[in-house]
């Protein structure tokens, strides 16, 4: 489990090249975006986020119990020159052989995407500020 963490604490796009070390061939990912199984479409998830512009993932923290793990991280990224950067944790689980066999993440989409769009993220703001 430390390699993991030590992977992930330093994913990028070039050690994204050893997810295969890392993940289970018939693995499932889920963000507030994309639900997927299977190593192929998890990687062509992976090397989509660092296409971003100056995109950027750091390891927080993390907690580990048996064959899970959970993670909090930042990524940061540039859109349309202006920089950006979304928090968000991850509850993985591994197989006994130490590969992931789940990986979901959680953010707040609303807040760290849909509110910063013009019209839509006023929109948002308004309806938050009411259940405020």
């Amino acid at each position: 489990m430390q390699t993991l963490v030590e992977w992930l604490s330093n994913l990028n796009q070039e050690s994204l090249k050893q997810i295969d070390n890392y993940y289970h061939s018939d693995c499932e990912f889920q963000d507030p975006f994309n639900h997927v199984r299977g190593l192929s479409k998890i990687r062509h998830l992976f090397n989509e986020m660092f296409e971003l512009d100056e995109a950027r993932f750091e390891l927080v923290d993390h907690i580990q119990q048996d064959n899970k793990l959970f993670i909090t991280w930042d990524l940061s990224f540039s859109f349309r020159g202006k920089p950006q950067s979304i928090h968000g944790s991850s509850y993985i689980l591994m197989a006994d052989d130490g590969l992931i066999v789940s990986h979901r993440d959680y953010w707040d989409a609303a807040e760290q995407v849909y509110e910063k769009i013009p019209i839509l993220g006023w929109i948002l703001r308004k309806i938050k500020k009411r259940f405020s």
